[in-house]
């Protein structure tokens, strides 16, 4: 078997990024893909950078696909784009709303055809509420959904990713998650349904972490360079070579090994710093103790001494170093492929399965698989077999066990028990980490524990390692699924070494094993953080100014993604165990996952035919802020290929904002000028544009850009999107029942036509009440 999907067949009829990168990991994961292009093609040909002459976005956002062109303008391609859908199990598009329906394509007229089908469908803001309508892009969303607002150093009010695309491949790691639970609904029922995934409810998820401390206890996060709200030490420090390393302690033991790493000793025993919750709230008085204390040895020696007493650290890597770098190459974390368009690197597979190894393959030449696919539909030879319905669900009763701390493994964990999995949490008797970390509930429950651990029943692992190791193998010979992120020597020493030893437990077992950096290599093992994982893979290069102390991202995107393939990987197993009746191991990563959401910038930098853009000079140019008006920045973009008007839908525009004299100037010709947007170019129109906007409130400024054609959004605070009445509309907040009060989370980020997943309360501790009813 060629991967856990091998015998479904998907059918891509959407564009640009978040679509297409749906269709490439359902591609990975073993289905057959094939992608419906307009004779004019998919817009990101032409985005730069390119490579040969074809945009590299397009190159690695379709790997692992069969390539058709179909005008769907015509009523004989509509003709065959439904006979090709009669014949799939999953549908995908992300037309702007109305538009896949005047092309015939819409959910009702497929669903006719193939009642079984799963068709997603992928927006901007959801499907209702007030924004419904309106297109959408990365930087739009990074502004809309306050991801920008985590970002910056102290003091700064926002600072937005350079690294665009982040969100759309955010949001097809998303759709795919919906898109497997509604498969495996679709065992239960015999019927195929619509899965809606927005840009926003996958920003939103890829905050988990941020959003608990918001929802659960109300505090606004503000900016914090490269230090974290909830643990310490979490940041950057400088050397004594004016290098830097990234250095993270969960737990006391590494507590007391940083400790000793740095020659201090005392440290622990201070009762400033005794504990985590301490050492936050004595932030500043540790941060003075330590700062000379690392600016006086170089940053090699640092990183020798501080992997040696098993405190997790990391240096920050670019391009040619990370993929280069002996861990990322003995996991397979970049993947290189030839392709027409010459030798490129990728993202890698952001899962690793024992059983059903999955592949990247080059993408197709536009075009090239036309004729021998519609070949094959008229002989027949794409005739799919009906499913029969099982009568029950695969996640209903589904028996979890999870073993993990932080963030990664209990939200995969969370996630599950919201599609109807019984999870049991277990902790050893230091419990999870994240325990520790303010902010606080009213009951001195981690506002971030809570959101990740509801709707769980927990359990501690008692006794020495021979009873502990007795009752893991116990649970687990009557589980389907085992989370944990134990290294594989802590694993072994409980009787658990490889998927060998899990298939003589228990046969059916899916166990999902999350590192920070990987199964294999020189690093496998050893502890890492998200701090880590966000260096490793240069994401900390895009943030910040270059020469400046880094920062970080502010979401834990490299927790949260990891959640997310992991959750994928689960499902996925699911999927294969019902075919062959086995389970099956699969490993992931902080740092493969962070590295698979980057492939459109390990694409681009491969050998582009010029160097300019933001995949390729975007970890060099400034902060990004946003465009002032009269109260708060915005972001907003008008061009050829976003905004539905073009020139006229911009002269207009400037017109209205007092900018008419903007319609004579020669650098305004062309729409690569006038788009706006992250880099040189939209530096350079800033003032221009600026000098019309401060007079005017940034809500008047975002809505006469919608009505002329473009894009745009307020950065807006966390505050006041979570007043937003498109927020409002989708549901996204829920709010469940405390020892203390009502708590609110956020909803499963997935909407579906046919079942809604089950928001259940707090986790239910051994020798309490469970109280876990929504």
């Amino acid at each position: 078997m060629a991967g856990p999907l091998t015998g479904l067949r998907v059918i891509d009829a959407s564009i640009m990024a978040a679509g297409p990168w749906t269709g490439t990991l359902l591609g990975e994961l073993g289905a057959e893909v094939i992608k419906i292009e307009p004779p004019s093609g998919d817009g990101t040909r032409w985005v730069e950078p390119s490579q040969r002459g074809m945009g590299t976005n397009f190159i690695c956002l379709n790997v692992n696909k069969q390539d058709i062109t179909l005008d769907l303008k015509k009523v004989e391609d509509q003709a065959i784009a439904l006979d090709l859908c009669a014949n799939a199990d999953i549908f995908i598009q992300n037309f702007r709303g109305g538009v896949i329906e005047r092309l015939g394509l819409g959910y009702a007229a497929l669903k006719a055809r193939n009642p079984q089908l799963i068709y997603c469908s992928i927006s901007g803001f959801g499907e209702t509420g007030p924004l419904a309508k309106e297109a959408c892009a990365d930087f739009i969303m990074q502004a809309y959904s306050g991801f920008a607002r985590l970002n910056g150093r102290p003091g700064d009010p926002l600072e937005a990713f350079r690294f665009s695309g982040f969100v759309d491949l955010t949001t097809s790691s998303v759709a795919v998650e919906g898109i497997l639970a509604a498969l495996l609904e679709r065992s239960r029922t015999g019927h195929g349904q619509k899965v809606e995934v927005s840009m926003l409810q996958a920003a939103l998820e890829m905050q988990f972490t941020r959003m608990a401390e918001i929802l659960g206890a109300g505090r606004l996060f503000e900016p914090m360079g490269s230090q974290s709200p909830g643990l310490v030490p979490d940041r950057v420090f400088a050397t004594l070579d004016h290098g830097e390393v990234f250095v993270t302690v969960h737990d006391a033991a590494q507590w007391a090994g940083f400790c000793s790493a740095i020659e201090r000793p005392d440290l622990v025993a201070d009762p400033r710093f005794a504990s985590n919750a301490a050492r936050v709230d004595n932030r500043a008085a540790l941060d003075a103790e330590l700062e000379p204390i690392f600016a006086a040895r170089p940053m090699i020696w640092w990183m020798r001494i501080l992997e040696r007493h098993g405190v997790a650290c990391a240096l920050a890597q670019h391009f040619e170093q990370l993929r280069h770098h002996a861990q990322i190459c003995a996991n397979d974390m970049v993947a290189q492929i030839e392709t027409a368009w010459g030798r490129l690197s990728i993202g890698g597979l952001p899962w690793h399965f024992s059983a059903t190894p999955c592949a990247v393959t080059p993408p197709p030449v536009p075009g090239a698989d036309t004729e021998r696919v519609l070949q094959r539909l008229k002989d027949g030879a794409l005739a799919r077999k009906p499913v029969a319905a099982t009568g029950r669900s695969l996640t209903e009763g589904l028996r979890v066990v999870e073993l993990a701390s932080g963030v990664s493994g209990p939200m995969a964990g969370c996630r599950l028990a919201d599609l109807g999995a019984d999870v049991v949490k277990l902790e050893t008797q230091d419990g999870d980490w994240m325990r520790g970390c303010p902010p606080f509930l009213a009951d001195g429950t981690s506002a971030v524990f809570f959101a990740l651990n509801r709707g769980k029943r927990g359990q501690r692992l008692a006794g020495e390692d021979a009873e502990q190791a007795r009752t893991l193998r116990e649970m687990l010979a009557k589980a389907d699924v085992f989370i944990t992120d134990l290294s594989a020597a802590r694993l072994a020493s409980l009787g658990l070494a490889d998927a060998e030893a899990a298939r003589a437990l228990n046969p059916r077992l899916i166990v999902a094993q999350i590192s920070a950096f990987g199964a294999h290599g020189p690093l496998a093992g050893k502890p890492g953080s998200e701090l880590c994982a966000q260096a490793m893979s240069g994401y900390t290069r895009y943030v910040g100014t270059g020469g400046e102390p880094s920062i970080r991202l502010g979401a834990d995107v490299g927790g949260c993604s990891t959640g997310i393939f992991a959750t994928q990987a689960v499902l996925a197993a699911l999927h294969a165990r019902e075919a062959s009746g086995t389970g099956q191991w699969v490993d992931l990563s902080m740092l493969n996952s962070l590295l698979a959401l980057k492939t459109v910038h390990l694409a681009a930098q491969s050998d582009p035919d010029r160097f300019e853009g933001p995949r390729v000079g975007g970890a060099y140019d400034p902060p990004e802020r946003g465009w002032r008006t009269a109260d708060a920045p915005i972001t907003f973009a008008f061009g050829g290929s976003v905004g539905a008007e073009g020139r006229p839908g911009w002269a207009q525009f400037v017109e209205t904002v007092g900018l008419s004299h903007l319609l004579d100037d020669p650098r305004f010709d062309k729409n690569g000028r006038r788009t706006t947007g992250l880099g040189p170019a939209a530096r350079e129109l800033k003032p221009e544009y600026e000098a019309g906007f401060l007079t005017r409130p940034s809500s008047e400024v975002v809505a006469r850009v919608r009505g002329f054609g473009g894009l745009a959004s307020a950065y807006l605070s966390h505050e006041d999107l979570l007043a937003e009445p498109q927020v409002q509309a989708l549901d996204i907040v829920r709010t469940l029942p405390s020892a203390t009060g009502n708590v609110n989370i956020l909803s499963y980020p997935v909407l579906f036509s046919d079942f809604k997943p089950i928001i259940r309360g707090p986790l239910a501790e051994e020798g309490t009440p469970d109280r876990r009813t929504a």
